[in-house]
């Protein structure tokens, strides 16, 4: 992202999108911006642009996708299926549910193209679908 583009962002510094955040795509960012706007509490980045530890294929090695987490608000932490309904009502094309991080759970989302991909990793093991996605939300609620 050039310096121009980062005046246009209302929530985030370059400094909060990880170690190169020039390689940031501008529409994640702003898609997440909107998300920070929306959910009206802190979002944490995680990793956006990386170039180790994820696969060949990943978004992340173009810096169209983040990993992050939701902080808490005045009114306390943003229940889970919130964040989701949050997170579907942006131009995410692949969302991603981390329940094992703590002390909340993580999400990635990345700017893909074509048809939604969901999934959840635990265990460092990945698994997809809407309907795997649903299940460990609804695990996550069953448990708070």
């Amino acid at each position: 992202m050039e310096n121009k583009d980062w005046e246009k962002i209302e929530h985030f510094t370059p400094g909060e999108w990880g170690r190169d955040p020039a390689r940031a795509a501008f529409p994640l960012v702003s898609a997440v911006d909107r998300l920070r706007d929306t959910a009206e509490v802190p979002v944490i980045i995680h990793v956006c642009w990386d170039d180790s530890g994820h696969a060949a294929k990943s978004k992340h090695n173009t810096g169209e996708a983040a990993d992050l987490h939701f902080g808490r608000g005045a009114a306390g932490p943003l229940p889970v299926m919130e964040q989701f309904a949050l997170i579907c009502a942006l131009p995410f094309g692949g969302i991603g549910f981390y329940p094992e991080w703590a002390p909340c759970p993580g999400w990635h989302v990345d700017i893909r193209l074509g048809n939604r991909v969901m999934w959840v990793r635990r265990n460092n093991r990945y698994e997809y679908g809407p309907k795997v996605l649903a299940r460990a939300l609804a695990e996550v609620l069953h448990e708070g």
